[in-house]
């Protein structure tokens, strides 16, 4: 009967520490759902500064260089280009600079193709970078150089003349 007896006891506490011997064998349950998320495309191209201000020089002289830097960011993993022109000539009323005067040159930090082509602007777009296969997801940006001058004709008229200078970077 002792033997018994503390089978039992036994029994009983283990039941009053893992309880009832039922609920040992748990039942499972598993449910199953999806993650997702969306990343939205990035593709900008921003310059530094806004503008470019040569200041007031003698006709025949020329100005000092100005710097431009533009930067691209991508991340469509698709080929892209960068182009730039300027939207006439630059005027002061009825005086004008000729493009061939108004002189530009870069370099980039990218993969892609330098084009400097003739080396002065134009009123036609001039696509002068190229992506190359690391810039179609831009990480870090790739970052583009341009230096500008102009050559005042010695001949030049009095005034302030100006221009809008457009780059496109096209996917």
């Amino acid at each position: 009967m002792i033997m018994k007896t503390n089978f039992v006891l036994l029994v009983f506490i283990l039941s009053i520490l893992t309880g009832p011997v039922s609920d040992v064998l748990a039942a499972q349950e598993l449910a199953n759902m999806d993650a997702s998320v969306g990343v939205n495309p990035v593709f900008t191209i921003t310059t530094s500064p806004s503008t470019l201000n040569f200041g007031n020089v003698d006709p025949g002289i020329t100005t000092e260089p100005k710097d431009l830097y533009v930067s691209c960011v991508t991340n469509n993993n698709r080929p892209w280009s960068v182009s730039m022109s300027i939207t006439s000539e630059l005027t002061s009323g009825t005086f004008t600079v000729p493009n061939d005067n108004f002189n530009w040159w870069g370099w980039s930090n990218g993969s892609g193709t330098w084009n400097a082509g003739t080396g002065h602007m134009s009123t036609g777009p001039f696509v002068f970078y190229q992506a190359g296969g690391l810039d179609y997801i831009t990480s870090p940006n790739v970052e583009l150089h341009l230096t500008f001058n102009i050559d005042i004709p010695q001949n030049q008229a009095a005034g302030t003349y100006s221009t809008t200078l457009v780059l496109t970077m096209t996917e």
